[in-house]
């Protein structure tokens, strides 16, 4: 099971701050060989746009109740990535 992990803080600088995160996410699926798919863009976007910390069920059931067609094994193989570029971070501790 994976820790509970946080986005960033990105408030500062806002959508500039995201748009470099979703930059260097991209760059690394590249370096990988991997593509930079609909459900990893959107992931991506969805994890930064949260305030608590979450971690890879909790994310999967939050796509779940809104209907979207996004697999748990997507999601579990797509936060390693971001957490390797740097777009989310794990988190010391609860709260």
């Amino acid at each position: 099971m994976m820790k509970t992990l946080k986005a960033p803080h990105t408030e500062h600088n806002g959508s500039h701050d995201k748009s470099q995160l979703t930059d260097k996410f991209r760059g690394l699926l590249e370096q990988k060989g991997l593509k930079f798919t609909f459900e990893r863009k959107f992931i991506c976007e969805e994890v930064m746009k949260l305030k608590e910390h979450f971690d890879a069920d909790s994310l999967y059931e939050r796509f779940k109740k809104r209907g979207l067609r996004i697999s748990r094994d997507t999601v579990y193989r797509t936060l390693p990535l971001l957490l390797e570029s740097g777009v989310i971070q794990k988190s010391v501790g609860e709260g």
